[in-house]
């Protein structure tokens, strides 16, 4: 999901999922590898966040073009979820009111 900001910044929600998924039963859910949980999701996303960036083609007003990149760690905000049966998500909402209504 993304949207601006007041400050006229485009920002992105997503969700990144550990679980697999049955190409024979696409709504299955499948667990993750046996010794793979969310500490490791959390540490594979804060290593490579900083290390990925886009530079946008050359424009008139910038001919390098704009480097695109998700930040510093310090810039994004892990969260948890889950999925319970009924198929509501659940977990912490952030306090700030930037990150998530």
């Amino acid at each position: 999901m993304h949207r601006h900001q007041r400050r006229g910044v485009v920002h992105f929600h997503a969700i990144i999922r550990l679980d697999g998924i049955d190409p024979a039963d696409p709504d299955a859910v499948i667990p993750p590898p046996a010794g793979l949980d969310v500490t490791d999701l959390t540490a594979a996303i804060t290593t490579a966040v900083p290390g990925v960036r886009f530079t946008t083609d050359t424009h008139p007003t910038r001919r390098k073009g704009w480097v695109i990149g998700w930040g510093s760690p310090k810039g994004f905000d892990i969260r948890p979820i889950t999925g319970s049966v009924n198929g509501h998500v659940t977990g912490t909402p952030s306090p700030r009111s930037d990150v998530c209504r």
